[in-house]
């Protein structure tokens, strides 16, 4: 479950933030459907969509494991301070008898509950952590980066400028700040000092102002680098689009790298596909693994993202 964190990290947080899901024998991904009509259980979605997941493991292939696809339905929205996600399996390469009992499963308010395919419940809920951002050990820029636009990594404006204030005006009143222990009510802006690195997008603002701007990447594309302990993290960003197009992770537990594709789509960047390639080390042994994810049907609540 660590290695697929460390995944996820790359692909929910700065791609809409969700929860993820292990169950049994097989990782179920944040991606969803339909937003502005569904609604699953008692949420409706901001964003949904349709992922495909293939993915192979070098330490699973010693067992004769080849490699998967799966198939899942994601409905996600940001609550003010917090994610609900529903993340439905609908097609699996695995044999029926791995695959477990739960068909959905669900993330509300810190409890992730299973469903079973007729809609019961499957099993009892189980507490991840407070929040979302708890069960994939955020930042705290990246809950930042979702305060100011929760929807970020997966759909987003097509310019890259600031979106209109949401808080902290007369209209909205006091923007609402994650201090890492429950929400801090402070208007947002008032003596703070951060280093904007003259990006527009408020996300990536908030997302990349503790870290380094390093050398551009081959493609001109701008880098920024920000370690946290032993672990080093490089965020690229297209300077034209100001989407983030590739991101590394690197500590000596081993290394992720993902590559982002975006399409436009009824006026927003939505993102298509990631590719995503990891090293682990265990008792000095390496071990790699690949995942392409690819999300269909992107669409989105138009009252809700904005």
């Amino acid at each position: 479950m660590k290695k697929w964190k460390r995944f996820v990290a790359l692909g929910t947080i700065f791609g809409g933030a969700v929860a993820a899901a292990c169950t049994g024998d097989y990782l179920l991904a944040p991606t969803a459907p339909p937003g502005s009509a569904l609604a699953l259980n008692s949420f409706s979605c901001g964003v949904t969509y349709t992922a495909e997941i293939v993915s192979a493991d070098s330490e699973l292939a010693t067992y004769g494991i080849p490699t998967r696809t799966d198939t899942v339905q994601i409905c996600e929205t940001w609550t003010g301070s917090d994610y609900q996600a529903q993340v439905t399996l609908t097609g699996s390469s695995r044999p029926a008898d791995v695959l477990d009992t739960s068909k959905s499963i669900q993330y509300s308010g810190g409890m992730v509950s299973g469903y079973a395919a007729d809609g019961g419940a499957s099993e009892e809920p189980v507490a991840v952590g407070a929040t979302a951002f708890d069960v994939v050990d955020a930042t705290q820029a990246e809950r930042d980066a979702s305060y100011a636009d929760p929807y970020y990594g997966v759909v987003v404006s097509e310019q890259p400028e600031n979106p209109p204030p949401t808080c902290g005006t007369p209209e909205t009143g006091p923007c609402k700040l994650n201090d890492g222990g429950g929400v801090l009510s402070v208007v947002r802006g008032l003596g703070a000092q951060t280093n904007d690195h003259g990006l527009k997008r408020g996300a990536l603002k908030a997302l990349l102002r503790e870290a380094e701007e390093v050398d551009r990447s081959a493609a001109g594309h701008r880098r920024f680098k920000f370690v946290r302990g032993d672990e080093e993290r490089i965020t690229e960003i297209d300077p034209q689009t100001e989407l983030i197009s590739a991101q590394e992770v690197r500590s000596p537990r081993g290394w992720t790298r993902a590559r982002l594709q975006w399409t436009k789509q009824r006026g927003k960047y939505v993102r298509e596909r990631m590719d995503t390639e990891s090293e682990d080390v265990v008792d000095g042994q390496a071990f790699r693994s690949r995942v392409s994810l690819r999300l269909l049907r992107i669409d989105w609540n138009a009252q809700l993202v904005r």
